[in-house]
């Protein structure tokens, strides 16, 4: 039992550390910013390495490859409880395309759980974007709208 109650907290700490990012609108100075949450993996390379730099890197450049235009674009409608068909759905990329918004990375972190026997650490990430739409979303809205 005394064991038990010692191994308790060592289980809970090692538990806590993954907190994830919420994908929604904020309110900033410059008006409404979509955050947007893409997950990502490492290369298998990396993992099997087990080189935490190369986890590093390889997760968060699989991100970038998936913060495209589409991906932001299906998070932005899915966020709004829209369904679109795929050629409004294609439409509404163009449209959003065409403003030319620029995704910012604000931050990553790893999503993989910690081990006491060896690390897993980054085999599996998730980055936070920050997404100025032109307008806020009661724009988006209004171009969602104008899609179907």
């Amino acid at each position: 039992m005394k064991r038990s109650l010692i191994l308790l907290p060592l289980f809970l700490i090692a538990c806590a550390g993954f907190v994830p990012y919420q994908t929604e609108w904020k309110t900033e100075k410059k008006g409404d910013v979509f955050h947007a949450v893409i997950n990502g993996k490492a290369s298998e390379k990396a993992i099997s390495v087990g080189s935490i730099g190369m986890k590093i890197s390889t997760c968060t450049q699989a991100v970038q490859i998936l913060s495209t235009s589409q991906t932001i674009t299906k998070q932005l409608v899915d966020n709004e409880k829209e369904s679109l068909g795929v050629s409004e759905l294609n439409h509404l990329s163009r449209l959003i395309s065409n403003y030319k918004i620029q995704p910012e990375l604000l931050i990553c972190q790893s999503t993989s759980p910690k081990s006491f026997f060896g690390s897993s650490e980054w085999e599996t990430c998730q980055c936070l974007y920050a997404v100025p739409y032109p307008g806020g979303r009661k724009q988006l809205k209004e171009d969602i709208a104008n899609s179907k």
